[in-house]
Parts: C-alpha cells; structure tokens; sequence
C-alpha cells in the first residue's frame, strides 16, 4: 500500500491554493471565480513541469506575429526586385540609345605612312580644303578635308597651300622637341562611322576627338601639344 502522502505514477501531490482561504471576499460568487482562475494559473506556473498559460498564449501571438512579419517581408521583397527590373531595363535602353547615337556620329583616326609621304613632299590633294589648328606661326597639326564633308570647327583655320608651302608648314610642325623617338606616323586619314575617308591628318602629336555631327559635318577638337603615349622622352644632360 501507498503512504496517504506518496505521489501516484510520478505526480505531485495536489496542494490547496492558499490564496483560496485567506480573504473572506472569495466569499461572493462573483470574486471567487476570477480570483480562483488567477491562482491555478499562478499554481501552476510554479508547481507544474508544463508551460504556464499565459506563455503559451504569448508564444501563440508571437508566432502569429512572426507569420504576419515574414508575409510581409516577402511581400516588399517581391515590389523591390521588380522595382529593380523596372530600372535595369531603363538603364539598358539610355545606354543602347547612346550607343545607336554614337554609331552615326563616330569618326575615328588610321595612321598612314603614305599620308606622312603626301604632306612631307608637298603633294596636295586636288579638291582638297586645307586647315591648320594652334598657333598661326607655330601650328600644332594640319588637315585636308575632302570636298564632300565640311569641317565645323572654331578651333582650325582654312588656308590656301602651295607644295612648297606645305613642305615649309611641315617643317614647322616637325620641330618638337624628341618627335623623333615617335613610333608610330605623322599622317593618318580620317575615316567616318561607315567607312568613308573624311580627310588626311599630318601632327607629331596625339590625334584629338573627332566626330561626324551630320550627314556632311564634321567636329575636330582643338590639336593638344601632346605626344603620343608610348613616345620616348631624351633625358638632357646638365651641364
């Protein structure tokens, strides 16, 4: 037989709430069962291995809560990549915009040996309109643009050449200090977008922009005195 106080199958024997008998207000039916109901929840929040009550109850809203919250992180998530794609494809259409643009306008340099031979024995291009860019005394390159495109620039300046003017402007234009250590030529033609020869460049330095503003205008960016990349520099002894 069981001690009348032995536990039976492992519980914990019941224990009176004490709270139940110590005000005689639990007396009136309509306080003694609300405070009743507070003292088996906090009996058994202390006395019972199992979660009390109210922590289920908050762990129950909590998971609803977190339900709520993760529903609407993936909501935002799903608004903000297709935001993204939205300006991706933007982005995509501006630069292919550009580049269709900049396919019509392109015009670029070829480097020619025989353009150097051309301009340094004064052979001049029938038709041919000539220009010099930098200084009027000192230019800094020459051209001569083929009478089918007409050169809008404010940097170069139309002059009328002889051959043996031409070989003095190129004279002139030669004498920079360690131009000869360049590797590549003086002379390159000047090709459009499509392949058309838009004129013929003479200058020891490095070609500037140059670019096809219309069916039969072309922009030449003011000639820098500066040599091509690559160009090596004499170092000079010091007395």
């Amino acid at each position: 037989m069981l001690a009348d106080n032995a536990p039976e199958n492992g519980l914990k024997p019941f224990t009176p709430l004490p709270c139940l008998n110590k005000s005689p207000l639990l007396k009136s039916s309509r306080i003694a069962k609300p405070v009743t109901l507070a003292c088996c929840l906090a009996h058994l929040s202390t006395t019972s291995n199992e979660a009390p009550m109210a922590t289920i109850f908050n762990h129950s809203i909590r998971q609803r809560t977190q339900g709520v919250d993760m529903k609407t992180s993936c909501k935002n998530a799903k608004n903000g990549h297709r935001f993204t794609n939205v300006l991706t494809g933007v982005a995509w259409g501006l630069l292919l915009m550009i580049v269709v643009s900049c396919a019509g306008s392109t015009a670029y340099f070829s480097n020619s040996n025989d353009v150097s031979r051309q301009f340094e024995t004064g052979e001049i291009l029938p038709g041919y309109r000539y220009y010099y860019g930098g200084p009027q005394l000192k230019p800094n390159a020459i051209v001569a643009i083929n009478p089918d495109y007409t050169l809008e620039s404010p940097h170069w300046h139309a002059m009328k050449v002889s051959p043996a003017s031409l070989q003095a402007i190129i004279d002139t234009i030669k004498f920079v200090p360690d131009a000869e250590y360049k590797t590549t030529p003086n002379g390159a033609r000047i090709f459009a977008s499509d392949g058309a020869l838009v004129g013929v460049w003479y200058s020891v330095f490095e070609h500037p922009l140059v670019k096809r503003t219309g069916n039969n205008q072309v922009y030449l960016a003011a000639p820098q005195p500066i040599l091509p990349f690559g160009t090596r520099i004499r170092i000079h002894d010091r007395d």
